[in-house]
């Protein structure tokens, strides 16, 4: 697959843990009662603003706030919801931190450009936990940034995204934002780096512009960002 300029359909009741492929493009396929053909495919995963729980959860207010990236991503929202934020180092780590904090309110935050792989099994863990976890699975946290508005982006960046990662050069979504904001960011002093994030994004200004484009479910973070506005974004 990798390296192919081509779509691929695969149909499969399995999960493919060695293919880095959307949350958003996977489909049910259900058996018609009238005509014993399978219909039209539906999107499993589809909630508005990507946010899927099982049990509502006061998104506002987690105890814990998990997130795949251990880089620039974790550091950000470390500015957010400081102590409670813990990084997963990976995404297939997700899954073993919602058990152990299942007593918990969670919100974990993922790159839903990759995260397919990884969907089912974290939704059956919160569903059996009973307990209140969520997912924000935006593309990934250099989408949310290029979607911020923080640095000037065309719109067809995002909006068309289909016609620029060409997956001959990028194996999902989330290597071309990543490779996107990198390019259009070197030498200026919003150079963006995935492994340490840039003072520049750490400013008040820009992390308010940045928690703008988070779902109003998790903009509860206005008591986060009154913290912030008082004492000052730590490095």
């Amino acid at each position: 697959m990798r390296g192919a300029d081509n779509y691929s359909v695969i149909v499969s009741r399995e999960s493919l843990p060695q293919l880095p492929y959307s949350i958003d493009e996977i489909y049910g396929l259900r058996e018609g009662k009238a005509s014993g053909k399978y219909r039209e495919p539906k999107r499993v995963y589809n909630e508005m603003y990507r946010i899927y729980s099982k049990v509502p959860i006061a998104l506002s207010r987690p105890e814990i706030v998990i997130t795949e990236d251990s880089n620039s991503g974790y550091e950000f929202f470390r500015l957010l919801f400081r102590d409670r934020c813990i990084s997963a180092n990976g995404k297939s780590r997700i899954k073993r931190l919602l058990l152990e904090h299942a007593d918990q309110a969670v919100l974990a935050i993922v790159d839903g450009a990759a995260f397919g792989p990884e969907m089912q099994e974290c939704m059956e863990i919160a569903d059996a936990c009973g307990s209140s976890m969520a997912l924000f699975a935006p593309e990934s946290f250099e989408y949310l940034i290029l979607e911020s508005g923080l640095i000037e982006v065309p719109k067809a960046i995002l909006e068309e995204t289909w016609n620029h990662a060409d997956s001959v050069r990028y194996f999902s979504w989330e290597e071309f934002y990543t490779s996107y904001l990198t390019d259009i960011s070197r030498n200026q002093v919003y150079q963006y780096s995935k492994h340490r994030l840039n003072h520049f994004y750490k400013t008040l200004g820009s992390v308010e512009k940045i928690s703008r484009v988070l779902p109003d479910t998790i903009q509860g973070i206005a008591d986060e960002m009154d913290t912030l506005m008082k004492a000052g974004p730590k490095p």
